[in-house]
């Protein structure tokens, strides 16, 4: 009998030293059992770009979101589904239902909200199920979609706005037109490969009748677009979208920029058109000539009524559909006309986000309205009088991070919402909850987060343009470390104008966590506690001194440092990566600096954002670098590999897919051929240092995933979404997937400890439950620790028993005898314990009862029999940890 027993310890050092590079491949299929657990947060929940709902059943509403799919509700928000998460892109924009058919529903990928950091799209998607099934209908290449109309009576007829790329030239933009339901498409409006189309609508009571806007605009990389130009504008159709005539008459002559319309319900012949002309600065537009226009006559003429111009990302317009002259415009805040536009007043947003992107207003009941933005969705009943928030995981996170606590806890930095804090898990038998999330930073974007790894309660947060500070959660005593002072800057070698990316690199130390580096043009390293620092590199950028803008200049970026890395093996060793393409390598912590990306052979490639370099933990000459070069009109993936500190380089992008650019990577802490990579489409996993890759989606909703987190100790990928929160997967068995393990009938992987304890009821239960249906719950792991095994090939017999140490059978498991890699919990029950009826000791709550139901404390084995074969591995019941260092209480 064949016989191997294993004997695990989650403190041991690296399973693997760096060897020859395995050629392990394993099928998506065969890892179908990995399952992805969410987190959270939900309040404030990320944007939602368009919320409609159904007139005849307002109680039914759809929300489309910046990268989380789309959402649905039939008991007016209580409750959400997500019923849009296994397309090629979740990034959605627009949403149409069919009048005469409410099944039938057509939404546009690509979020219209033209940021730096927006998601891509691949065309338009049709359902004849109200959202349970989807079929992609074409229009890929337009990666944008603007806006959707369906003729009210006949659903074969849709017209779709195509916004087309935003970083680049492209054809697939303008008016499509299609009589058979999506099988074919005419294009009946097109301006030119820069111009595309933002907005459709149809006239409510004439579908022939049809008004579209044109926007010309073109985003250069970073922060840098022309969002006006002279084709932008209003154009009509009066035979239902078949010809086109462009309308001039009162409007702006001035270059314009994005444009929206709302139609009245009554007399249809009233049109508004919010108007934004010009380019913005720090005086205002460079246009005078937008703001709120109406036509009394179908749009033949028009008149301003209104000066006020908004913002591309918001300039939104709606009309109430029991008043025309009651006018909304959910912007920044929610505004209200009641005398046709001419003047508006703010309405109460208490305890609503700001940053407003659509609304929809109930037509049998305008006080019952919902609201989208960048914190999700509220709804009114009441005319907005009051809010309800709705519960939608919707988060954009621009990076995560973790701490060593037990449980670990994870810090997200979100778009809109500064940084979230919660623990991966709890032990309570709600799981993790919108209560148990902590907000660490006032306002504005969260991006990069640290915690010092002596002391959980000093963490380090960073914001947009380089703001970087460090806070005491005990006290909230905040100490700014971003260098400011230009004469100092300049004194230390920073001659150049100080340059720093939207998101910025940062790191602390791993060496010395006294100390964190701060990326802008230049290299920082800066003493957290006494906020000194050194200006340690030269100007790293392409760059340089130079101010570029986009219309004269071409592609460019921030021109700053957006990596940072520094080898776990030598703390002289430094690598700094900037956001327009160089690389550099300093091997005596800062003195000395080499440029080595030159030897990549890419040289498009290497013109993006090094959006990551990961070092390796077992040669310290080796790193990986991915490149994006998205905000340059190029989504494909560029990952590299350098096993010599940059003197060459290889491509690891082997048979990731084409379209989808990547933008972080991680190797395991336990084996260095093992990879994890995220794209723009989901995560995937190498097991021979990038020389094939598998899709590790399973239950993942496809979404943009851009930072990633390994908590060591645990052996979990933490990874955060640009639109679905953030989520985590148990990631320890894939370190032992080696052509020797795999290439076994059958294997047994290690088992990680399992936590015994008792579970706390924080929210009552049985009579005493509280919190209702809106309310955020995220699913604790289950009690117990989790059995993995492999089997090559389907096989008659697995037998999975569990002993204690005297050898003795204490529980058997049913596991699955199909190929592939499999996953059972053990929930820490005896089979004695389940055949036990007596009935519970009343001396004993619920909880308690639970806990004595499982096995004591100490070691047990896992033995798998399949066939000939039996393999054993030792796993460990232990008490619930204690915390060396007690956490601040946050709220108090």
């Amino acid at each position: 009998m064949k016989k191997a027993i294993f004997i695990i310890s989650l403190c041991c050092g690296a399973l693997f030293s760096l060897s020859a590079q395995q050629n392990t491949t394993v099928k998506e299929s065969t890892l179908s059992e990995f399952e992805w657990r969410l987190l959270g947060p939900s309040m404030p929940a990320g944007r939602a770009w368009r919320v409609v709902g159904l007139p005849k059943q307002p109680k039914t509403m759809y929300v489309t979101t910046a990268g989380g799919g789309i959402w649905k509700t039939v008991n007016n928000g209580t409750t959400f589904e997500q019923i849009f998460t296994n397309q090629n892109s979740t990034s959605t924009s627009e949403i149409a239902i069919a009048d005469s058919n409410n099944d039938i529903l057509w939404v546009g990928t690509g979020e219209a909200a033209n940021t730096r950091a927006n998601s891509i799209g691949d065309g338009v998607y049709k359902s004849l199920d109200a959202g349970e099934t989807w079929e992609h209908m074409g229009l890929k290449d337009s990666q944008m979609i603007g806006g959707i109309v369906i003729h009210p009576d006949n659903p074969e007829i849709v017209m779709v706005a195509a916004m087309g790329h935003l970083w680049g030239n492209n054809e697939e933009r303008g008016i499509y037109r299609t009589t058979n339901g999506g099988k074919t498409w005419n294009k009946v409006l097109y301006i030119d490969d820069t111009t595309g189309f933002s907005t459709i609508k149809m006239d409510p009571k004439n579908p022939d009748i049809l008004f579209a806007t044109a926007w010309q605009r073109f985003r250069y990389g970073g922060g840098d677009m022309d969002e006006a130009g002279p084709n932008s504008g209003i154009f009509k159709s009066v035979d239902g979208g078949k010809t086109w005539k462009k309308l001039v008459t009162g409007l702006p002559t001035d270059d314009t920029g994005k444009i929206e319309l709302a139609i009245a319900h009554n007399n249809t012949n009233i049109v508004y058109a919010a108007i934004l002309t010009g380019e913005p600065g720090r005086g205002g537009r460079t246009s005078k000539q937008g703001g709120i226009f109406r036509s009394d006559n179908g749009g033949e003429s028009w008149i301003r009524v209104n000066e006020d111009m908004t913002s591309y990302y918001y300039d939104h317009i709606y009309v109430d559909p029991k008043n025309d002259e009651t006018v909304w415009m959910p912007v920044y805040k929610l505004s209200r006309s009641t005398d046709g536009g001419k003047t508006f007043s703010l309405v109460n947003m208490r305890h609503v986000h700001f940053d407003l992107h659509s609304m929809w207003i109930d037509p049998n009941d305008t006080d019952h309205m919902a609201i989208s933005g960048d914190g999700g969705v509220s709804i009114t009943y009441d005319g907005a009088k009051t809010w309800q928030q709705t519960v939608l995981p919707i988060g954009q996170f621009y990076e995560v991070s973790v701490d060593n606590q037990q449980p670990y806890h994870v810090i997200g930095g979100m778009q809109d919402t500064g940084h979230w804090r919660a623990p991966n898990r709890t032990y309570d038998d709600e799981g993790l909850t919108a209560l148990d999330w902590s907000k660490l930073r006032y306002v504005g974007d969260g991006m990069a987060s640290a915690t010092d790894p002596r002391d959980p309660n000093i963490i380090y947060l960073v914001q947009q343009f380089g703001n970087c500070s460090r806070i005491d959660l005990r006290t909230w005593d905040r100490t700014e470390l971003q260098p400011s002072d230009a004469e100092e800057l300049n004194s230390k070698g920073a001659t150049h104008p100080i340059r720093y990316n939207w998101s910025p690199g940062f790191l602390l130390s791993e060496h010395d966590p006294d100390y964190v580096y701060l990326g802008s043009n230049y290299l920082f390293r800066i003493n957290a506690k006494s906020g000194e620092y050194e200006v340690i590199s030269p100007d790293v950028t392409w760059q340089q001194d130079k101010a570029l803008k986009g219309i004269e200049d071409g592609y460019h970026s921030y021109g700053s440092i957006f990596s940072i890395a520094e080898s776990s093996l030598d703390n002289q060793v430094l690598w700094v990566g900037a956001d327009d393409g160089p690389i550099w390598l300093s091997t005596n912590r800062g003195t000395d600096w080499k440029r080595v990306d030159t030897p990549i052979k890419d040289n498009e490639a290497k013109l993006g954002v090094v959006a990551e370099i990961e070092t390796s933990k077992f040669n310290k000459e080796t790193a990986y670098v991915v490149y994006d070069g998205h905000a340059r009109d190029d989504m494909q993936p560029h990952v590299y590999k350098t096993t010599n500190n940059g003197e060459s380089w290889e491509s690891i992008s082997s048979n990731l897919p084409e379209f989808g650019p990547a933008y972080v990577i991680k190797e395991d802490p336990n084996n260095p051929d093992v990879l994890y990579l995220g794209t723009e489409f989901g995560v995937f996993v190498s097991l021979n240092q990038g020389g094939s890759w598998t899709k590790l989606k399973n239950n993942l909703p496809t979404a943009a995933v851009r930072t990633m987190a390994i908590q060591e100790r645990d052996s979990e990928l933490v990874i955060g979404t640009f639109g679905s929160a953030i989520w985590v997967i148990d990631i320890a068995p894939f370190a032992e997937m080696t052509s020797s393990n795999l290439d076994s009938s059958a294997f047994l992987f290690k088992t990680k400890p399992a936590i015994n304890f008792k579970q706390r009821v924080s929210y009552g239960n049985s009579i005493e439950e509280l919190n209702g249906d809106m309310f955020f719950r995220a699913e604790n792991p289950p009690i117990g620790t989790v059995i993995t095994y492999y089997l090559k090939d389907k096989t008659e017999n697995v037998s999975i028993t569990i002993h204690d140490k005297e050898g003795e059978v204490i529980r058997t498991l049913e596991g699955s005898n199909e190929q592939g890699v499999h996953r059972i919990n053990w929930d820490l029950r005896s089979d004695a314990s389940l055949n036990n009826k007596e009935a519970r000791n009343r001396n004993m709550t619920p909880s308690e009862n639970a806990y004595s139901q499982r096995v004591p404390i100490g070691e047990y084995v896992v033995r798998i029999s399949v066939g000939g074969y039996q393999q054993e591995t030792l796993v460990k019941v232990i008490k619930e940890p204690q915390a060396k260092t007690e956490a601040a209480h946050i709220r108090k």
